[in-house]
């Protein structure tokens, strides 16, 4: 098998994994929820499963152009998906969380900066080692 069927399996596999917690989330916790709250999981969701999309329609082959992107490209690409990906997992936190009244917007949305900042580090850390650009 292909390693782009294979992304194009594993993105099919996230983009119905997203739906199901995208409508369990939304549905539980919606009138709890505030307004920028919504909005930043509405956002964040409806990007990634662009993204994803995009990865399943092409079979993959989305992927190759990341392999011969240069770097400023790549940025464009990293920054805004590990935002999305910083919201997702924060809610998911606070959605499996022990819920806390004391736990506002701000704290919610200093902890998706925190995520997204490791995560960022992180994924321009990994694609940096793998073009060969550190020792």
């Amino acid at each position: 098998m292909s390693t782009n069927l294979l992304h194009a399996v594993a993105s099919i596999l996230l983009c119905l994994g997203l739906v199901c917690f995208f409508w369990q989330t939304l549905r539980t916790q919606h009138s709890r929820m505030s307004r920028a709250r919504k909005w930043a999981l509405i956002l964040a969701g409806s990007y990634l499963l662009a993204y994803f999309s995009v990865i399943v329609f092409s079979l993959g082959g989305f992927i190759e152009v990341f392999r011969e992107a240069r770097a400023v490209s790549l940025l464009i690409w990293v920054l805004p998906s590990s935002v999305a990906c910083a919201v997702v997992i924060v809610e998911m936190i606070r959605t499996v969380a022990k819920k806390n009244p004391n736990w506002s917007d701000k704290v919610h949305f200093s902890m998706v900066g925190l995520t997204w900042s490791v995560l960022f580090a992180l994924q321009w850390f990994v694609i940096s080692m793998a073009k060969g650009n550190l020792p």
